[in-house]
C-alpha cells in the first residue's frame, strides 16, 4: 500500500468479472482513447493467460496492470493509470504488487517489460534497467527493460 499525503492506494489481483471489466475499461481509456493504440493491438489475445491487477483509491479503480509468466521470468504489461491519478504513486504501487506476486506465487527471479519512453523514469526509479534499442509498439517508442526480482525481506 502506498500512502501519499492523506491518500492510500491499494493494488491487488482482480477478484471477479466486475473487476476484470474495470481493468479493461481503464486500459481502453488510457491506451486506445488517450494514446491512440489500435484496439486490435491493445486486445492482443494474451489476456486469458494473464493475471490482472487493479489499483484503488478508496473504492475507485485508478490503475491497472497485466502479468504473464514465461518460465522463470514474469512479463509486466499493460500498466496504466488514469490521467486524474498520474504522478501520485499508483503505477509504483501496481508494480510493487505485481513484483511481489511474481515472486511469491510463481517463484520468478526476473521481470521483463517493454516501457514507453515517456515512462522510462518511473521504471528506472523502481529498479528496472533498459536493454537494447528503442523500438515501435502500438505506434509509440518503447525500450525493453528487466529487473532482478527478489523475495520480500522478512
Amino acid at each position: 500500500m502506498v500512502r501519499k499525503g492523506a491518500v492510500t492506494f491499494e493494488a491487488r489481483a482482480i477478484r471477479d468479472d466486475d473487476e476484470r471489466k474495470l481493468a479493461f475499461e481503464i486500459r481502453r481509456q488510457v491506451f486506445v482513447g488517450e494514446q491512440n493504440v489500435p484496439e486490435a493491438v491493445e486486445i492482443d489475445g494474451l489476456d486469458e493467460t494473464a493475471v490482472h491487477f487493479l489499483c484503488f483509491d478508496g473504492e475507485q479503480a485508478v490503475g491497472v496492470g497485466r502479468l504473464r509468466r514465461l518460465g522463470t521470468k514474469a512479463k509486466f504489461e499493460r500498466i496504466a493509470t488514469l490521467a486524474s491519478h498520474r504522478g501520485r504513486g499508483v503505477a509504483r504501487q501496481i508494480l510493487a504488487t505485481m513484483e511481489a506476486y511474481a515472486v511469491s506465487e510463481w517463484q520468478c527471479s526476473k521481470g521483463a517489460l517493454n516501457a514507453q519512453l515517456s515512462a522510462l523514469a518511473l521504471y528506472t526509479k523502481t529498479g528496472w534497467h533498459a536493454e537494447g534499442d528503442i523500438f515501435m509498439e502500438g505506434g509509440m517508442e518503447h525500450v525493453a527493460m528487466s529487473k532482478q526480482l527478489n523475495p520480500p525481506r522478512e
